[in-house]
């Protein structure tokens, strides 16, 4: 059974978020867990400005969910701009943090950029956060048992498997699309339980600096709310003393409370899009999301992410059934030069790293001749 949240209200029992890249079967998993089609399930990359989809409801045990179906973070071909909004969405839905993560993978061939776009979840959101995540391989029509068999034969090494291990081993997967509706239901409870299992396990809510910037944010647009409200308060005192001394009519009072108070409704009414520009801004100057560019190759360098991979990387098994082998034989003409490039682009990322760190060193300088400076006077 499911219900759409009404806002205001007390909040649910369990708050979590889905997260992967577009097009590995979030909304889908989202809609499959709510039992409803309130997410759209759209595996277009223009969906870039989509908001963070959100549900209230409740599963057949009787457990309240809140849902945050977050478009694509680790879409390595976002800028940083884009990277931003999309994380400012997720956080101000949730600024008190969450209860889990559900990372969300599609069962198959997945490419370097993928893999390294997944493992590198903790360059924004913290080394911590695979403790208080669950990992759901979508598209998958196996048995539990099957899967995970299948990710055992990967190796140990494995990316995957180093990412399961930090989550406590705690693995779902789900076929959204099948047509047997027992083996559906028997996957989205064993991903409920999953979900209830992380705040126990951990006994804290996730929360980090980016959950923090967005309360931030929120009080910062609580405040200049307050501040205007102040202000509208004064001045309606201000029309009422001018309407008792006769110096206005009681039609010209009673327009001029009514405009200031439309405006006021209108002002709050932005909050949203205060909020979202502010926390946008904060976003965009944050070191983490400057250093996971680097990492991932998004725009504000320019870099190939499958090019920056290596390091990241364990070798790969070749694994036909579950599809995470990265190349044959036949591909080994075009090694060298791919091995070149590579090289070359790993130099430039690692200029860039080391551009920011100096960034980063100099203003630390700047703000502490500032301070002294400051002792000085």
């Amino acid at each position: 059974m499911a219900m759409e949240s009404q806002g205001a209200a007390e909040l649910p029992s369990l708050i979590f978020a889905l997260v992967g890249k577009t097009g590995h079967g979030k909304s889908s998993t989202a809609n499959s867990l709510s039992a409803s089609e309130k997410f759209l399930a759209n595996d277009d990359f223009d969906s870039v400005t989509s908001e963070v989809g959100s549900l209230v409801y409740t599963d057949v045990n009787g457990q309240q969910f809140l849902c945050l179906d977050t478009p694509g973070v680790f879409d390595t071909k976002l800028t940083v701009s884009e990277l931003a909004a999309r994380i400012s969405k997720f956080t101000l839905q949730a600024p008190d943090g969450l209860d889990a993560l559900a990372c969300v993978i599609r069962k198959g061939r997945m490419t370097e950029e993928e893999l390294v776009s997944i493992a590198q979840m903790e360059k924004i959101f913290g080394a911590d956060v695979w403790e208080h995540a669950i990992v759901v391989f979508t598209h998958c029509k196996d048995t539990l048992d099957k899967l995970k068999a299948d990710l055992a034969k990967l190796g140990d090494d494995h990316v995957l498997n180093k990412i399961i291990l930090k989550a406590n081993n705690r693995v779902g997967k789900i076929d959204n699309m099948t047509r047997n509706p027992r083996q559906l239901q028997d996957d989205v409870d064993h991903i409920h339980l999953l979900l209830a299992q992380v705040p126990k396990d951990t006994g804290k809510k996730y929360d980090n600096e980016a959950f923090e910037r967005a309360r931030e944010v929120r009080k910062e647009v609580d405040d200049k709310i307050q501040q205007a409200t102040e202000k509208l308060q004064d001045e309606v005192k201000g029309l009422h003393t001018r309407y008792m001394r006769g110096q206005l009519s009681q039609e010209a009072y009673e327009k001029k409370v009514a405009d200031l108070e439309r405006e006021h409704k209108a002002f709050e009414e932005k909050r949203k899009e205060m909020e979202m520009q502010q926390a946008q801004e904060s976003f965009e100057t944050w070191s983490k999301v400057k250093e996971y560019a680097c990492y991932t190759g998004m725009a504000v360098v320019g870099l190939g992410a499958a090019a920056l991979a290596a390091p990241y990387l364990a070798p790969v098994a070749a694994f036909g059934g579950f599809g995470y082998a990265l190349g044959k034989s036949a591909e080994m003409h075009a090694e060298s030069k791919k091995a070149e490039t590579a090289g070359a682009l790993r130099d430039q990322a690692k200029f860039e790293t080391e551009r920011l760190r100096e960034e980063r060193l100099r203003d630390e300088r700047q703000e502490k001749q500032r301070a002294e400076v400051c002792h000085i006077q």
